[in-house]
């Protein structure tokens, strides 16, 4: 009998930055509030692998 499959497909994107910044706190700080302002955007090019995995099973 045919079943009905869920997948999940992730997707991993990775990109090494620099920024300047006198502790390390405020290097991970100052990345992150430019990734969420949008100033730092991955793309196809940063892509790194993959994951599939059954979430469900009908």
């Amino acid at each position: 009998m045919t079943k009905k499959y869920t997948i999940e497909i992730t997707e991993t994107l990775c990109r090494q930055i620099e920024i300047e910044a006198d502790t390390e706190d405020e290097a991970v700080e100052l990345a992150t509030e430019m990734y969420e302002a949008a100033d730092i955007v991955l793309g196809a090019e940063d892509f790194v692998g993959f994951h599939t995995e059954v979430v469900a099973v009908e």
